[in-house]
């Protein structure tokens, strides 16, 4: 009797211990998980409205949101980079990536397709995760997310068969920027192998 007394409060214990470990996030943390499942709910909705509308609105979509994402890693590259190259190359691709983000957006605004408010919460914990890491390990890995990137982009764009006059402009005056972008991370990439 004696023994299973002893056993219950042992799980009481690690029950309680575990309570305390999940509880002990902050309020920051708490806000951050909730703002990131109510985007997540918004960007759901904004999606499906963007699948009514047809496959060059959510091409546009899917670029832009690429686009927010993969600008918010370049500008953490700026931060963390350990190098002057890493963040002269991350300023750069901020930079034209953003006016090709506006650009995008017009157009969208233009037609009346609907946008993405944000990266996608895949994204953020993507970044997030590549935060964690440190010195070259980070160079490194933030130069091979950023060419995967651009080489999905690529992809989309290559296989896209846009049917609106204005978006096959867009595509054919961006495809070539986001080709010369992606050389330039393979040139960084190859001088940190």
């Amino acid at each position: 009797m004696k023994a299973i007394k002893n056993l219950g409060f042992a799980i009481l214990a690690i029950c309680s211990l575990s309570y305390c470990t999940n509880s002990s996030k902050t309020a920051e943390q708490k806000d951050s998980i909730s703002q990131d499942s109510s985007l997540e709910v918004i960007q759901d909705k904004v999606e499906d409205t963007v699948d009514k509308q047809g496959d060059d609105p959510q091409l546009v979509y899917d670029l832009v949101e690429s686009m927010y994402s993969g600008i918010a890693v370049m500008k953490q590259g700026s931060e963390k980079g350990t190098t002057a190259e890493i963040k002269a190359l991350a300023n750069k691709l901020t930079a034209e990536h953003t006016k090709l983000t506006e650009e995008l957006q017009a157009l969208a605004t233009k037609k009346g397709w609907k946008l993405p408010i944000g990266e996608s919460v895949d994204d953020k914990e993507k970044r997030m995760k590549l935060a964690e890491k440190t010195g070259s390990d980070y160079d490194k890995a933030w130069l091979s997310a950023l060419e995967d990137r651009h080489k999905t982009n690529i992809g989309k764009l290559e296989g896209a068969k846009p049917t609106d006059p204005d978006l096959k402009v867009a595509g054919e005056k961006g495809l070539p920027k986001i080709k010369e972008l992606l050389a330039a991370i393979q040139a960084v990439k190859k001088s940190y192998k």
